[in-house]
């Protein structure tokens, strides 16, 4: 004697989870965007594989721990990062985010962007705060480039003196009305620049 389930509707959800779960791994992986968890009674935090790409550590040789994460950061100011977690998760209740610089290994800073939200008991007690981490170090190097771009032109164009860009080829990429009033031509005026050899 013997029973007989029909289980293949078990099976094609299961199936169907492990599909998604590969599916939502390979999106992470191309977005370069990682998760992670932390006990705020422990310390305890559990990352993902990506998280550990984006700091540059070894899972094996690096334990994931709220003190040993923020050793990781050698400014006094952001290492108090923790606390304001606490804080903004206990009085706002709602999705947060932040922006972070941290040291790598090699010695190289890079910056991640942060979300998170708090899990809470049925009391409202804070239990853990899980988030997603992405790294920003290509987005902030561009930032502070075009910055410091902006900054020359400003002082170029303000200085009393002459002051040109040119490029490799002799095409004038900028200048200033210093140089303008030096060379008798009017500002902005075409004959200024000339066209780089062909």
């Amino acid at each position: 004697m013997g029973v007989i389930l029909d289980i293949t509707e078990r099976k094609l959800t299961e199936l169907s989870l492990k599909e998604n779960a590969a599916k939502l791994k390979e999106i992470q992986d191309m977005a370069g965007l990682g998760y992670w968890t932390w006990d705020v009674v422990t310390g305890d935090v559990q990352w993902s594989p990506e998280v550990y790409k984006i700091f540059r550590l070894d899972p094996e040789n690096f334990t994931p721990h709220i003190d040993s994460i923020l050793e990781l950061s050698p400014w006094p100011e952001e290492q108090e990062r923790d606390k304001e977690l606490i804080q903004k998760a206990m009085a706002q209740r709602d999705k947060g985010y932040y922006d972070q610089r941290f040291l790598r290994p090699d010695g190289s800073i890079g910056y991640y962007h942060s979300t998170f939200q708090g899990e809470y008991t049925e009391k409202g007690e804070l239990l853990r705060i899980s988030g997603t981490v992405i790294d920003i170090t290509a987005r902030k190097q561009a930032e502070e480039e075009l910055k410091q771009s902006e900054e020359r032109f400003k002082a170029l164009h303000n200085a009393s003196f002459g002051g040109i860009t040119i490029h490799d080829k002799g095409l004038i990429i900028e200048c200033n009305q210093g140089l303008a009033d030096i060379t008798g031509y009017s500002y902005g005026n075409p004959p200024i620049f000339r066209r780089p050899e062909k």
